[in-house]
């Protein structure tokens, strides 16, 4: 655990401001939620200080509309916001210059929590702590609040200890001795019924019907998998997908993306702990995007605007390639489909219709 110099500038920077905006990401994850009402129940007990927690977007998938309804938690919408009628604006899990949140490029923004890797937090921030090596952002807040002495609840503990589950995959993925120390300490005060349904939330038959079309448009490279989701019905289905094929034995490397809002929204993932999915990430997107990550997982996202759709996803794809040395590899279908061999480039399709005569309620999930 760190020493309480941390958690006591965090305080001071925070001292006298009436109201805090903390801003996650535009598709959160239990981390960034866990963490961002561990930042609001902190500030509260310290200065009394009120918080809204806000983002661009919806939980869409199912396990993080769970946590949020368990932890009553309605998140604002950022362009319903008035920034100025805030006096103390945090990111939590994100960074106010990453894209995948929406607090403007000209926003003040005062405090920075996280756990991923970094080139710089802006000027003019008051305090960051960014922790790369950490498994999670949830970890940094556990830490903060035992060192400030703040009583953790049931709830925000079974919260944090999620953050931490679904990060490090158990502790099995690029965790540290700090992650452990944190989940041990959290265990014990967390509700394990409670979070068990959380995971297991239910879905809706949207959420198949983007799975099936996924696992059709999925190609085998050798010892790394491509998936192109379409113009995915949620953003969220890229990164599950990612998280289910990389399960597929002999498959070191899986590159999954969609179509959402303009955007190609990718997710990676390596099942090698030295994988430097960040790194591969960053080579994909140099001069048409923004992403970043970890070893073993890593996302980004590449505004569509030159060109088709079909052509941003293929320097996607070649880039993704010819860093594994896998160009001109020959592909395959993962599922056994109408064509013997798929195309470099599959163009982004709209998911599959639902059977006819009925409709799939999919507006809570976009």
């Amino acid at each position: 655990m760190q020493d309480k110099s941390q958690v006591d500038r965090l305080l001071q920077t925070a001292k006298g401001a009436s109201r805090s905006l903390i801003v996650i990401q535009d598709i959160p994850d239990p981390d960034a939620i866990g963490s961002a009402e561990a930042l609001r129940r902190l500030l509260a007990a310290k200065w009394r200080i009120k918080s809204v927690i806000a983002n661009e977007g919806t939980a869409g998938r199912a396990e993080n509309r769970g946590l949020l309804r368990y932890l009553g938690i309605d998140l604002a919408q950022m362009s319903h916001l008035v920034l100025n009628a805030f006096d103390l604006i945090s990111t939590v899990d994100t960074q106010p210059q990453f894209a995948n949140n929406s607090l403007p490029p000209d926003a003040p923004c005062h405090i920075v929590i996280d756990h991923h890797r970094t080139d710089g937090v802006p000027a003019g921030v008051g305090f960051a702590d960014v922790r790369p090596t950490y498994g999670a952002t949830s970890t940094i807040l556990t830490e903060y609040l035992r060192l400030a002495d703040v009583r953790l609840d049931v709830r925000l503990a079974t919260a944090l200890l999620y953050g931490i589950k679904s990060d490090t995959q158990d502790l099995g993925r690029e965790s540290t001795d700090a992650d452990t120390a944190a989940y041990l300490f959290l265990y014990p005060r967390a509700d394990k019924a409670s979070l068990s349904r959380i995971e297991h939330e239910g879905v809706t038959r949207a959420y198949f019907v983007s799975l099936h079309k996924a696992l059709e448009q999925t190609r085998l490279y050798g010892p790394a998998l491509i998936c192109n989701t379409g113009a995915a019905c949620r953003p969220e289905i890229i990164a599950e997908v990612a998280d289910l094929l990389i399960r597929l034995s002999g498959i070191e490397y899986v590159l999954c993306y969609g179509l959402w809002k303009e955007q190609i929204i990718m997710s990676l993932r390596t099942d090698n702990p030295r994988g430097n999915a960040h790194t591969i990430v960053r080579r994909i997107i140099e001069g048409i995007g923004s992403g970043g990550g970890h070893e073993m997982f890593a996302g980004g996202q590449i505004p569509v605007v030159q060109g088709t759709p079909e052509e941003t996803a293929g320097i996607l794809e070649e880039r993704f390639l010819a860093g594994l040395d896998l160009s001109g590899t020959t592909p395959a279908w993962l599922v056994p489909t109408g064509s013997t061999t798929p195309s470099a480039s599959e163009p982004p399709t709209p998911a599959s219709e639902p059977p006819t005569g009925e409709r799939l309620e999919v507006h809570d999930e976009a």
